[in-house]
């Protein structure tokens, strides 16, 4: 498997969406039975070879030399590829940001979200910000398009991300699959008994599109009118120094609380802990895993209305949905769940359910070695 981050976090930093789903998936295939090798980026003094929960992780050399940093990586990629290529039955990408991989074997590619349209909603940024990151999407769409026209067979995980390829690129329908995020329901799991505290959770990157300053602004619309729940934010990002500043004008500085980036372990226990999960997004969500964690691990959900989250948040059911950009309505279905525990529960329960059914990495996992399957057999 190629893939630009996979767990653990390095250098403080976080692990992204795509990172997190490879190695659910991989977690999942090893329990199966399958030898999984994932190659991804790596930094200079650490170990080149590692072993993750019984997964062989090849870390490659990386610099950050934009616009062309991908296309560096995958010279040291491809020449670690070829040394060991006769032990693999097929190669698995995930996209965005990966390189371009040459080989013969089969090849399956995931993609969690299109460049070209990944600069679209890239938020309030400077103009220098903007046109920089658009020559990046540029450079870097050129190298999705030969990797997607190579693959032969694609998996989205939204319906939203079939669109997307459908508008920028064109491809046989048949080459194509959707098949969603899948979460480790063995891990995340609900609190056995009583929670410690109450607050509103949320995890993330602190960037703009996440929503998190308006967050902090139905943060101060909640403590107003529920005075004893406060916020724990989990996260780091480029917002952090001007969120906290927000919170701090707001009068805040004992009701939100930033606890920086979590270890899988810490997570679940905010989560397990946490009265309800929040997601303030303002858009570009394809398929958030920290939903999925959230609603395995029993909690209800209140998010704004975007991208696939109303597939699996359904609204007065399992949580509630929002405008996006509306702190004040969130604010309101905040307040409702807090203020009654036997609608938390039955939503988190029903949440529970929802993911067991449908989005167990186990189920999840089945899906995509049908798709392995395929397309070895057509090769054969």
């Amino acid at each position: 498997m190629i893939a630009a981050e996979f767990p653990p976090p390095r250098r403080g930093l976080g692990v992204a969406g795509v990172g997190i789903s490879s190695f659910n998936l991989c977690n999942a295939l090893v329990k199966k039975g399958h030898r999984v090798t994932v190659f991804t980026r790596g930094f200079c003094r650490e170990p080149r070879f590692e072993s993750i929960n019984d997964i062989n992780v090849c870390r490659i050399p990386y610099f950050p030399l934009y616009p062309f940093h991908i296309q560096l990586h995958g010279i040291f990629l491809n020449k670690a590829f070829r040394s060991i290529e006769p032990d693999f039955d097929l190669v698995h990408i995930q996209l965005p940001v990966s390189p371009v991989i040459d080989t013969s074997l089969p090849v399956v590619v995931t993609i969690h979200s299109v460049i070209k349209t990944r600069a679209i909603r890239h938020g309030r940024v400077s103009l220098t910000r903007r046109i920089a990151y658009e020559i990046y999407s540029v450079v870097t769409s050129r190298l999705e398009y030969e990797i997607l026209q190579n693959a032969d067979l694609i998996i989205a995980v939204s319906s939203r991300v079939v669109k997307e390829i459908a508008d920028n690129y064109r491809f046989d329908p048949e080459m194509l699959r959707l098949i969603g995020n899948g979460v480790d329901t063995r891990f995340f799991v609900p609190k056995k008994s009583g929670k410690n505290s109450s607050y509103v959770f949320w995890s993330g990157r602190l960037i703009y599109a996440k929503g998190v300053l308006d967050l902090a602004r139905c943060a101060k619309y909640v403590c107003e009118r529920h005075p004893s729940v406060s916020f724990v934010l989990a996260g780091t990002g480029p917002l952090r120094d001007r969120l906290k500043k927000l919170i701090s004008r707001l009068g805040l500085e004992k009701k939100v609380i930033l606890v920086g980036q979590l270890d899988r372990e810490r997570l679940l226990r905010y989560y397990q802990n946490s009265d309800l999960y929040v997601l303030p997004s303002h858009g570009g969500e394809s398929f958030p895993n920290v939903v999925l964690e959230a609603m395995a691990c029993g909690i209800p959900v209140v998010a704004s209305d975007v991208g696939e989250v109303g597939k699996v948040v359904k609204d007065g059911r399992t949580g509630y949905l929002v405008p996006p950009k509306d702190p004040e309505a969130m604010g309101q279905r905040i307040i409702k769940l807090l203020g009654d525990e036997s609608l938390r529960l039955r939503m988190g329960d029903a949440s529970r359910r929802l993911i067991e059914n449908h989005y167990s990495c186990d189920s999840i996992a089945g899906k995509i070695l049908d798709c392995y399957r395929l397309v070895v057999r057509q090769r054969s």
